[in-house]
């Protein structure tokens, strides 16, 4: 089994603050597109999410393992159905 990791960079004129209270809400940028659906929660280390989205296309569930406020969030995959 191989092990993959994805790193997302980039720049903006919101503050630190602002930016991390809406990463650490999935719902506000992770939706829009194919009819996405999540459930559960990502507030504290240990919250899990469920994405679901294109009718079933992609499905995964993602935990939260580590935050420090205002520079960084770690989810871990801890299952995923992707079929595309």
């Amino acid at each position: 089994m191989s092990t993959q990791n994805f790193t997302y960079s980039f720049t903006t004129l919101k503050s630190a603050h602002e930016v991390f209270k809406i990463l650490m809400t999935p719902r506000k940028w992770w939706t829009g597109l194919y009819n996405e659906i999540i459930t559960g929660s990502s507030e504290k280390v240990d919250d899990e999410f469920i994405f679901t989205a294109g009718d079933g296309a992609h499905h995964s569930v993602q935990k939260l393992i580590e935050v420090i406020p205002n520079e960084k969030i770690v989810w871990e995959v801890i299952n995923s159905n992707l079929t595309f």
